[in-house]
């Protein structure tokens, strides 16, 4: 499983902090693995994941479930991976009003 990096707009820490959610998942499932894509544009560094234990990539191809923050440009979609989004935006554009 593959946190993937925020491809449009910068993460915000807040009361859901996407590296204490990790953590939580993680002491919840032992059993999987949890990697994070490399990010300048995180609100957490990429040294913080790897201070609480998460490996970080750049290469998200090994893994078979990929989340994120906000929307991923569709060029940028891994084929046959699964994916789940997390995002709160009004949806202004017809992509979006299409999704």
């Amino acid at each position: 499983m593959a946190s993937s990096k925020n491809a449009k707009i910068h993460q915000t820490e807040g009361w859901c902090s996407p590296l204490k959610k990790l953590q939580e998942f993680q002491q919840q499932f032992p059993e999987t693995t949890i990697v994070v894509e490399s990010s300048n544009i995180r609100v957490f560094s990429d040294d913080a994941y790897v201070k609480a234990g998460f490996e970080i990539t750049k290469d998200l191809s090994d893994c078979d479930v990929l989340i994120g923050v906000k929307e991923v440009p569709i060029e940028a979609l891994i084929p046959n991976k699964k994916y789940f989004f997390f995002s709160h935006y009004q949806k202004t554009t017809l992509q979006q009003r299409l999704a």
